[in-house]
C-alpha cells in the first residue's frame, strides 16, 4: 500500500470516527478536519499554526457586489512539500461550507449534479474561483497576483460538509471554478452548484495534474498527500518569474514571523528548496501570516514518522 493511501486510510478513519460526535454545524466541522490532520501529525510530518482571521479587497463587475468586494482570503491555507523524487511544493486556499442535504457521492461521481446546492458567499466564491488581483486589508499583506498568477485551479478549493442517506457526515472537495451561482441572484450570499467535473485534470500547457474534485474524505486527504491539490509555487518556467518570487518573498517573511513562536522545519525547507542558490529569501522581514496554516511534508522516503524511526 502507498504512503498516500496509508495517510487517507488514516485520516478517513479518524474523520469517521469524530464526525459523529460534534454538532453538525460548519464551525465545529471545520475546526474537526483541522483537528484530524493536526493527530495526523503524531505519525507524520505535519506542522500547524494558527493565526487570525485577514481579509482582503479586490474589483469585481458582478450583480450581487459592490465594485470592491472584501472577504476572508480563505479558512485555511495548505502547503504540500515533497524532494523526492522533484521537488513539488504546492500551495491551496480552502474554504469550508455545510450543505443541509444529504447526498452520496462515492462511486457516483457527479458529472450532473446540478441538483446539488448549499448556501455561499459569492464574493468568497468569486475571489477563489476568478482570481483577480487583490490587496490585502492591514496588517494582511499578501503579494496582490498571489491568485491571478496561479498556473492551476486549485489554489482556491472548497470543502463541503454534508450528510449521507445513512445519517454519516461526510465531505467533498472541488475547486472553486467547478462551482457556480444558481440562477442570477442579486445578493452576495446564495446557493452554488456543481459544474460537470472531472477528478484530475492535467493543464494542457504545464503538464501538471491537479484533482479537481474528491467524493469523499479518503480520495480528498490521499490526493492532497500525493501532492495534487494546489497550485506550484517552487521554481518553473510557466509561472511569471517577478510573481513567483513576490510569493516566495512573502512566505518566508510568514516563515520569519511564526518562527519567532515555534521552530517549524518542513517550513523551512521549502524557503531553502524555492532556489538554494538565493538565500536572499531569508531575510529578517516579517509579514502576517494567514489565518490558518498546516504545512505537510508528502515525501516518500521522509513523511512517515514511525517508519523513519523504524529505520534508525
Amino acid at each position: 500500500m502507498s504512503l498516500s493511501s496509508i495517510f487517507a486510510t488514516d485520516f478517513h478513519n479518524i474523520w469517521k470516527d469524530r464526525s459523529k460526535k460534534i454538532p453538525y454545524n460548519e464551525i465545529d466541522q471545520f475546526r474537526l478536519l483541522q483537528e484530524v490532520i493536526q493527530t495526523l501529525s503524531k505519525k507524520y510530518y505535519i506542522e500547524e499554526y494558527h493565526g487570525n482571521n485577514h481579509q482582503v479587497s479586490f474589483p469585481t463587475e458582478k450583480k450581487w457586489s459592490k465594485k470592491i468586494g472584501r472577504c476572508e482570503l480563505s479558512d485555511l491555507m495548505v502547503i504540500t512539500y515533497s524532494d523526492t523524487p522533484e521537488l513539488n511544493i504546492r500551495l491551496c486556499f480552502i474554504q469550508a461550507k455545510r450543505s443541509v442535504k444529504q447526498y452520496v457521492f462515492c462511486g457516483t461521481q457527479p458529472l450532473q449534479s446540478s441538483s446539488f446546492t448549499f448556501s455561499a458567499n459569492l464574493e468568497q466564491w468569486d475571489l477563489l474561483s476568478n482570481k483577480p488581483i487583490i490587496i490585502g486589508v492591514p496588517p494582511f499583506q499578501p503579494p496582490s497576483s498571489l491568485l491571478r498568477d496561479s498556473i492551476l485551479s486549485s489554489v482556491g478549493t472548497f470543502v463541503v460538509f454534508h450528510k449521507t442517506n445513512n445519517g454519516e457526515v461526510s465531505f467533498f472537495y472541488t475547486t472553486a471554478d467547478t462551482l457556480k451561482p444558481k440562477g442570477e441572484p442579486k445578493k452576495k450570499k446564495a446557493s452554488l452548484i456543481l459544474k460537470p467535473s472531472f477528478s484530475t485534470h492535467q493543464d494542457e500547457r504545464s503538464q501538471y495534474i491537479e484533482q479537481t474534485f474528491a467524493c469523499c474524505p479518503y480520495i480528498f486527504s490521499r490526493a492532497l498527500f500525493e501532492g495534487l491539490i494546489g497550485t506550484p509555487i517552487h521554481n518553473n518556467p510557466y509561472i511569471d518569474k517577478c510573481a513567483l518570487r513576490d510569493l516566495q518573498k512573502w512566505l518566508s517573511e510568514v516563515y520569519n514571523k511564526i518562527s519567532k513562536e515555534k521552530k517549524f522545519p518542513i517550513f523551512e525547507n521549502i524557503i531553502q528548496g524555492f532556489d538554494r542558490n538565493e538565500l536572499y529569501l531569508r531575510t529578517d522581514t516579517e509579514s502576517e501570516p494567514p489565518s490558518n496554516l498546516i504545512v505537510i511534508n508528502t515525501d516518500k522516503k521522509k513523511g512517515y514518522l514511525i517508519e523513519n524511526n523504524r529505520n534508525e
